[in-house]
This record gives C-alpha cells, sequence and structure tokens, in this order.
C-alpha cells in the first residue's frame, strides 16, 4: 500500500471515530480488546491481550490509533490484559451466535449479495422468535457484521456463567440437532395446500429452523 493510501485511510478512518459516539458493551473493563493496525503491506496485524486500562479511554484511543477493527470479547474475565489465556480467569461469557449469509442452505456463489443478506435476514428473524420465545432470552444485542451477515449477542444474566456443553445444548436445540422431525409433527391441509405443524405450538405454526449453518461462541 502507497503511503498516500496508508494516510489517506488513516486520516478518515480518525475523522470517522472523532464523529461517532461508541457506546461500549457491558463490563467493558472485564473483556479483552484487540485491534488491526493500518500496515504498509496491506496485511492484517492484530494487537491482541489488551484491558481497557491499557488502551485507555475508548473515545480517546479511536481517533488517535485509528485502527482498521476493533474487537472485544465475548468472555468476561478477572485480568483481560494477560498474555495467555489460561492466567486470564475467566469468569462468564455472553452467548453469541454468527449468520453467515454465503454459509446458509439455499445460497450459492450465483446470488448476489443483496439476495444473500436477505435470506440472511430470514435467518435471523428466525433465530430472535426462537430465542425470544423458546427459551424467554431479553438481553439481545443485534449487529451487522460488516459483510456477510449478523451477530446476536445474547446478554441476559442467566447464560453468563453456563459452561461448553450447555451453551452447545442451546445451539443444538436452536438447530435442531438429533431432532426427528416425522415424529413431532402431522401433515393438514390448511388454505388448500399441504401444512406441517407441531401439536406443542397449536394450529397454523410451523417449526423451521434458522439454518443449519448457525455458529456459536460457546466460551
Amino acid at each position: 500500500m502507497h503511503d498516500r493510501t496508508l494516510s489517506y485511510l488513516r486520516g478518515r478512518f480518525g475523522d470517522h471515530y472523532r464523529r461517532t459516539t461508541i457506546d461500549p458493551p457491558p463490563a467493558a473493563n472485564r473483556r479483552e480488546w484487540g485491534y488491526v493496525v493500518w500496515t504498509a503491506s496491506g496485511g492484517e496485524t492484530y494487537v491482541r491481550h489488551n484491558s481497557l486500562l491499557d488502551l485507555g479511554a475508548i473515545k480517546e484511543f479511536l481517533p488517535r490509533e485509528r485502527p482498521r477493527h476493533v474487537y472485544f470479547s465475548a468472555g468476561r474475565y478477572d485480568d483481560p490484559g494477560a498474555t495467555r489465556m489460561d492466567a486470564k480467569g475467566w469468569r462468564s461469557a455472553d452467548l453469541i451466535f454468527d449468520l453467515d449469509a454465503d454459509h446458509l442452505p439455499g445460497t450459492d456463489g450465483d446470488d448476489s449479495y443483496a439476495e444473500m443478506l436477505a435470506a440472511c435476514k430470514d435467518a435471523l428473524e428466525r433465530l430472535l422468535d426462537f430465542l425470544e420465545t423458546d427459551f424467554a432470552f431479553e438481553e439481545l444485542s443485534i449487529v451487522f457484521s460488516g459483510s456477510r451477515g449478523y451477530h446476536v449477542h445474547v446478554r441476559d444474566e442467566g447464560v453468563q456463567s453456563l459452561d461448553s456443553d450447555a451453551r452447545r445444548e442451546i445451539v443444538d436445540y436452536v438447530r435442531g440437532a438429533g431432532f426427528g422431525l416425522d415424529a413431532h409433527v402431522r401433515e393438514e391441509t390448511v388454505a388448500g395446500s399441504a401444512g406441517r405443524t407441531s401439536p406443542a405450538r397449536g394450529p397454523g405454526r410451523r417449526y423451521t429452523w434458522p439454518s443449519a449453518s448457525i455458529a456459536a461462541c460457546v466460551r
């Protein structure tokens, strides 16, 4: 990357950060923070294992350093700035679902970007229905990933201390993993067309899983 291009991009990112109000996540001081710096090679250099104590105030750090990307961990730690994961002291974690448009069933390389995002939005709405209706989760934060889809952050107190196995059970339930659909539905005619409904969900309510490719951060 040419020096002039690098300088221009850093300047525009700095302008953006100065104009933008950044709302940090809950317990921001307990999370690990990382960011990607601009390099002449154009590659991505990650700077990890930072706490807010290392970075300073976010509203000052961002316009000063002008990073390409900024990340915070789903986990909360005793010492988020420790350089080894086993030294951080895990305390709790959000439950995060990652929906990628190009990984959804029925989408392929021939679909336009708009078509893939429309399919991903449909999967997102079905995922939210499961999380809000079946689990009664209330503290949900929905974030556009910046390219291919959406992230759903579940921050209810009840999920914070769940271990990896418990989190996988939630993901398996949402994905319908190991669920014998034919044993739990009946076929009936609705308005002249065949439909498959679940007695547990009531008339006209159909089981539909958001995606076979949902990924979730389990720890």
